[in-house]
């Protein structure tokens, strides 16, 4: 298997059992996935189709926004304090500082590139907005 079939299996398989309700019976949650799991083929195709750049500049799009993911799973998983609220700022902050600093990259400001990104690529800042938001967000609303 491909990252790109991994990455779709895990995307519907995530919609259909943790967004939906879960479904009674395991027929109904293989369909929701697999219809997910088209929309979200579609989706991608429609992106690499009418949004210019290359399969790379698009990659790392995609690679950025599953890293600014991986402070929430980890103290999910290993921080007992870590809460719904944590989850919630860590992905706004994350995905909001890892858009910016895309836009800012898009608008080809390299002068500034330089002194805001201090060399490190958009998935970095994004990976520390989302550690610092998950970890303000759970001390703020506790469990």
């Amino acid at each position: 298997m491909s990252t790109l079939d991994a990455q779709l299996l895990t995307l519907g398989s995530m919609l259909s059992r943790d967004v939906l309700r879960p479904a009674s019976d395991g027929r109904t949650e293989v369909r929701r996935g697999r219809l997910f799991g088209l929309l979200i083929a579609v989706a991608v195709l429609v992106l690499w189709r009418f949004v210019p750049g290359s399969i790379f500049s698009q990659a790392v799009v995609a690679f950025s926004g599953y890293v600014t993911l991986f402070p929430l799973l980890l103290l999910g998983l290993r921080w007992q304090r870590c809460s719904a609220m944590g989850a919630f700022w860590g992905m706004g902050l994350g995905n909001l500082m890892l858009w910016w600093c895309l836009g800012q990259a898009e608008a080809r400001l390299r002068r500034a590139m330089t002194s805001v990104f201090w060399g490190l690529l958009p998935a970095a800042w994004g990976f520390l907005a989302a550690l610092l938001g998950t970890v303000a967000g759970s001390c703020w609303r506790p469990r």
